[in-house]
């Protein structure tokens, strides 16, 4: 599917020999070179395990401050509007909107599931097993 939006070459990072794979498809040349210190940032405060290392510097998007209202929730959730966030979100709206229109942007794939509520938690099997790959399950609610 990468290949299709654009990428050279795909390895299968289940394959027991995707390393061996990424190395022959570069014929051993390949080099990364970073800053010091590496960076992550998650949906949600990281684990302690994570902020506790020296090296790698920490942080996590509150994406409800997009609406530009107080987002009243519990713990480190609760947040003030950040009116910043709201400007930034209404103007990234409509260039991935143009995008999209002008198709160089691609939606995932999805694929519509049956059963609405009752059909998540079977989807939800179907991803713990292993058994969706390469698409998003939309389920239709309320109707």
């Amino acid at each position: 599917m990468v290949e299709s939006y654009g990428a050279i070459k795909a390895f299968d990072y289940h394959s027991a020999s995707c390393g061996m794979a990424i190395r022959a498809f570069t014929k051993d040349l390949l080099c990364c070179y970073g800053r010091s210190r590496g960076k992550y940032v998650a949906l949600e405060p990281p684990a302690t395990r994570i902020t506790a290392r020296k090296d790698v510097q920490t942080d996590w998007v509150m994406a409800l401050t997009i609406f530009g209202k107080p987002v009243d929730l519990k713990g480190p959730f609760g947040r003030d509007a950040v009116p910043g966030d709201y400007q930034w979100a209404s103007e990234w709206y409509e260039l991935t909107g143009k995008l999209v229109e002008e198709g160089l942007l691609r939606p995932h794939p999805t694929s519509v599931q049956p059963g609405g509520w009752e059909g998540i938690m079977e989807g939800i099997e179907q991803l713990r097993c292993g058994q969706v790959r390469g698409k998003k399950f939309v389920y239709a609610v309320g109707e």
